[in-house]
């Protein structure tokens, strides 16, 4: 039996041994269809042998030999390794660190670096087993090799990354055969493909155009196929904006912007992986702007452009980086800001990093025809009248005039788009050299700075100059000079009467200024809107109906000074008046305001002497009771609440021929009656000599005597030799035996006065008017004489001989005659009543 076993045992183990043999002699067929260096053939020289080259296992030529579609069909990955697949056989530079497991073949890269079919990493049973040498877990291969790609000057990856890329993108990359993070964060491989790359670097994807950065950063690209303003552009010719891509040391695409311009994605001294330092990264390529880097928009120790703008996530046009804040958004509107403007206002605003424009300032977004300074779409912007790139545009500035970043010297700027105010350069404005409220002069920043400012104006229109304010606009601006105080000496308007009036209104609807006479901008003569010379014109735009033209009081001819400044001025002046109404002459005597200003004419040895109103006149400063004439008010000297004045009767601006500058026509006494109502019964009546009613009388100047008399008058005695009281004088002027009135002759007349003392005052009893005369003609009441007009008024219906009373009842006759009253009142005028007395005689 155990001689049976020992025999089985033998048979057993003699196979198995030779097995074993040819299992040891398998495996070396194995490992040598990789290891052929290891073959005797290869380590002597020999005929048979196609190539003496000693080929290590990892070979780029061994490995193809079954990656050639005998085994895995891999070749494009290995057409591709001087493509987009990571380089093999290619020396190592000397400043790469290549870790001592990972082998190199004579100092270079070659597949066995990576990949070795010993390693323990996944599957074998997989077809798509890759011999990584190690686990290559969130790209550590890659890491390894590449550490200087990695950290800070990189693109961020691993658990910098970590749960920042959306679902989305991180499908997009997966899509492209790139790989993320166990947890999305981005890996090497997350942008590169060792093998089978699509783009240059090894990169999943080509980056013509940025393709490959718009796959995670789509939100931030600008592309002809991706508009987004609100982010630089991309593929588009740096050419278009007028450089020369030979001239720019950033990285293009042809000539073409890419995101790679200004961003390296690895081993970048910058922020943000900026390609150069941030105030020379935008100038390399817009060089035009590169004057702000010594502007005051440099900002010392900031970063020049980027203070203004981003080249992604703009928050404006032109890439604008600066949001507004509360108070600057609130400033822009109150000064209607503009889109663009909106972006200086981020700073230039109260309280802001830089000075703010005022509560009044140039206008900007609104339209302008004018094309000589850059416009935004169509409208004055900040931008019209400044370059934020450009300080000055002279070499060595004197004032804020020649610099501000005005686009012109503040001295040419303003004619740029206001051409047709430039003629004051040639006017009344021309020599101002006072600083405005910005401390600039004529000399320094033009003409236009005397008066005005672009900014911090203290008053509309740009005012900038301080004082008057209060008023309307335009006068609270002229004002302000030719006030009183105001640096127009020769001209200021602080005379005792006041100028011309402003802020009221014409009578169609339009307020007076000094603009509507003044127009400071032009060169002519007192900066005149429209020409006073000869028949002032430019009154009589508002004053229809006043030229004096073909009239007494038209004095051109005779005056020079009247004929430059116009016919008005005769009479009126607009400044500095010497009374009243704008008068220009030197006031006469009078009582009143107007006769002031008739008489400094209508006087002795003054212009009118011959058409003076006389010693006996009207009188003036009565009440007017017409409804026709107008009372002077005496502070205004125009029609007002006021008195009887030269101007109740007379318009001055009136027809001289038709009746002499009269309101009404004095014939039929038209005049005088609108306001003498009872005496029109005159009409019709023996007094109405020829229908002249009041002038068969009187005359309104230039009378003989009391009561305006027209007529010299007589001088009459009665029967004693005693002169006859005046009051009758007037009557017997013409009821004589010589006069007009000879068949209406008056002999008895005369009553004692001497030795009564006669009162006319009331008493008990007293009925009707019974007037007492003095000698001189004069009214009293008691002591007085009786005359004509004691019994008469000449103004009364002449069918009762004008007397007064229809009776005697209650008369003063009654007083002293009782019962024979009657008899001597009705026939007074003869010697029927007349006793032998002396004083009859």
């Amino acid at each position: 039996m155990r001689k049976t076993l020992a025999i089985l045992l033998s048979v057993v183990a003699i196979p198995t041994v030779s097995h074993a043999k040819k299992l040891e002699k398998s495996m070396k067929k194995d490992c040598l269809v990789c290891h052929q260096n290891w073959l005797l053939e290869a380590k002597v020289s020999s005929p048979k042998l196609l190539t003496d080259k000693k080929i290590l296992a990892g070979d780029t030529i061994m490995c193809l030999t079954c990656h050639d579609g005998s085994m895995a069909d891999d070749r494009l990955t290995f057409l591709n390794f001087d493509k987009h697949s990571h380089p093999v056989d290619v020396k190592v530079p000397d400043n790469m660190d290549i870790p001592d497991k990972y082998p190199l073949n004579d100092g270079k890269l070659f597949c066995g670096t990576c990949h070795t079919p010993h390693s323990e990493v996944g599957s074998q049973d997989k077809l798509d087993y890759t011999f990584m040498r190690f686990k290559n877990t969130d790209s550590s291969m890659c890491i390894d090799c590449h550490r200087n790609n990695t950290g800070h000057g990189n693109h961020p990856v691993l658990e910098e990354t970590a749960e920042k890329m959306s679902p989305e993108i991180v499908a997009k990359i997966k899509e492209l055969n790139g790989k993320v993070g166990e947890n999305n964060e981005v890996t090497c491989q997350s942008c590169h493909a060792a093998h089978k790359g699509q783009g240059e670097h090894a990169l999943i994807v080509s980056n013509k155009n940025s393709q490959l950065c718009a796959v995670c950063h789509m939100e931030e690209v600008n592309s002809p196929e991706h508009k987004n303003p609100m982010s630089h552009p991309i593929a588009v010719s740096v050419e278009e904006a007028g450089v020369n891509p030979e001239r720019i040391n950033l990285k293009l695409n042809g000539s073409n912007i890419e995101c790679y311009s200004c961003h390296k994605v690895h081993h970048s001294q910058e922020e943000k992986l900026l390609a150069e330092q941030k105030k020379q990264l935008c100038v390399a390529c817009h060089t035009s702007e590169a004057t702000v880097l010594h502007s005051k928009h440099a900002f010392e120790d900031k970063d020049a452009c980027l203070e203004c703008h981003t080249a992604h996530k703009a928050v404006g046009p032109n890439l604008w980086g600066r949001e507004l804040s509360d108070k600057a958004e609130s400033y822009a509107v109150f000064l209607e800001a503009g889109e663009k403007d909106r972006m200086c206002i981020s700073c230039h605003y109260p309280g802001g990093e830089a000075p703010d424009m005022g509560t009044i300032s140039h206008p900007t977004n609104v339209k302008s025809s004018v094309k000589s300074l850059p416009l935004d779409d169509g409208k004055v912007a900040c931008m019209s009248c400044h370059d934020p790139h450009r300080w000055s545009v002279v070499d060595n500035p004197v004032s804020k005039a020649d610099a501000s970043f005005l686009r012109v010297p503040e001295r040419e700027l303003c004619g740029r788009c206001h051409a047709g105010k430039l003629e004051c350069a040639q006017g009344v404005h021309a020599n101002i050299k006072n600083r405005n409220v910005l401390g600039e002069t004529s000399d320094n920043a033009g003409v236009c700075a005397a008066c005005h400012v672009p900014h911090r104006a203290t008053g509309k229109y740009l005012k900038g100059v301080e004082g008057a304010e209060g008023k309307d606009a335009v006068t609270a601006f002229c004002m302000a000079c030719h006030g009183e105080g105001g640096v127009a000496k020769a001209k200021v308007m602080s005379g005792k009467f006041a100028d011309h009036p402003v802020d009221v209104m014409t009578e169609d609807g339009k307020l007076v200024t000094c603009a509507s006479c003044h127009n400071p901008h032009n060169a002519k003569k007192f900066a005149l809107a429209a020409p006073v010379k000869g028949d002032s014109a430019l009154c009589l735009e508002c004053h229809k109906g006043k030229s004096v033209k073909e009239t007494a009081h038209y004095l051109v001819d005779k005056d020079e000074t009247i004929m430059e400044h116009g016919q008005c001025y005769a009479c009126h002046k607009p400044h500095n008046p010497e009374g009243p109404t704008l008068w220009s002459r030197a006031l006469g005597e009078g009582k009143t305001v107007n006769e002031k200003q008739c008489t400094s004419c209508h006087a002795k040895g003054k212009m009118a002497a011959d058409l003076t109103t006389g010693k006996i006149t009207h009188p003036l400063g009565g009440d007017v009771v017409s409804n026709d004439l107008p009372a002077i008010n005496q502070q205004t000297g125009t029609p007002g609440m006021g008195v009887l004045d030269c101007g109740s009767c007379h318009d001055p601006h009136g027809d001289a021929k038709a009746s002499p500058f009269l309101r009404l026509s004095n014939k039929g006494s038209q005049l005088c009656i609108s306001c003498h109502k009872e005496e029109v019964a005159i009409k019709g009546t023996g007094h109405d000599i020829n229908g002249q009613m009041c002038a068969a009388c009187h005359v309104p100047h230039q009378a003989k005597s009391a009561f305006l008399w027209k007529m010299e008058l007589k001088n009459f005695t009665y029967p004693t030799g005693e002169p006859v009281d005046r009051a009758s004088t007037y009557c017997l002027t013409c009821h004589n035996e010589s006069g007009i009135a000879s068949d209406a002759t008056v002999k008895y007349y005369f009553h004692p006065y001497k030795d009564f003392d006669l009162v006319a005052s009331d008493r008990p009893g007293r009925k009707g008017k019974w007037p007492l005369y003095a000698e001189d003609g004069s009214e009293v009441e008691r002591g007085g004489a009786i005359a004509c007009e004691t019994c008469h008024d000449a103004h009364i219906h002449g069918k009762t001989y004008f007397l007064r009373n229809k009776t005697v009842a209650g008369s003063t006759c009654v007083d002293c005659h009782g019962d024979e009253a009657v008899i001597r009142y009705m026939w007074y005028h003869t010697d029927k009543v007349r006793q032998p007395h002396p004083s009859y005689k």
